[in-house]
Formats: C-alpha cells, sequence, structure tokens
C-alpha cells in the first residue's frame, strides 16, 4: 500500500476513533452492484418499454441499486449502441 493511500486511511481512521490500520488492510475500487441478469433485464426493460431510472427503483425496491448507478448505465448503454449503430 503506498504512503498517501496509508495516510488517508490512518486519518480517516483517527477521525472515526477505530484502530489504525495495519498492512493487510487490501484497498479495492467500488464497483456498482449489478449482476450480469441485471444489466440485462435493465438494457431490455429500458430499450424496449422506455423505463427510466426513478421507474426501475421503483420496480425494483429489494435491489441495492443507486439513481446514480442506474444512469450511469443507461448511458453505457447508449453510448454502445451508439458506437454499434456506427459501425454497421
Amino acid at each position: 500500500m503506498d504512503e498517501a493511500c496509508r495516510w488517508v486511511i490512518e486519518y480517516f481512521s483517527f477521525l472515526l476513533g477505530n484502530a489504525v490500520p495495519n498492512d493487510d488492510i487490501i484497498v479495492t475500487s467500488v464497483k456498482m452492484p449489478f449482476t450480469e441478469e441485471d444489466e440485462h433485464a435493465i438494457k431490455i426493460l429500458r430499450e424496449e418499454k422506455q423505463y427510466s431510472s426513478r421507474r426501475l427503483l421503483n420496480e425494483f425496491p429489494s435491489k441495492n441499486w443507486t439513481r446514480r448507478g442506474l444512469d450511469h448505465l443507461i448511458i453505457l448503454f447508449c453510448k454502445l449502441f451508439f458506437v454499434v449503430s456506427i459501425h454497421l
């Protein structure tokens, strides 16, 4: 773990009153909680029924999705569709 990362973790641990972490901490990137099935369902509902991110959140309240995450995924689908349609 590099020094800047270690300093940030120690600083926030101090602020939160937690124990100072050691080298066993593995810092990973945060990923959106979309499974492949989720992405496929979102893509189909978006393309065929024009579901918005708000409607998806209302239809699937048990999923731990965020509106920002859904918006990001929908934008990726739109960009992918645009790129594929240009190359056809």
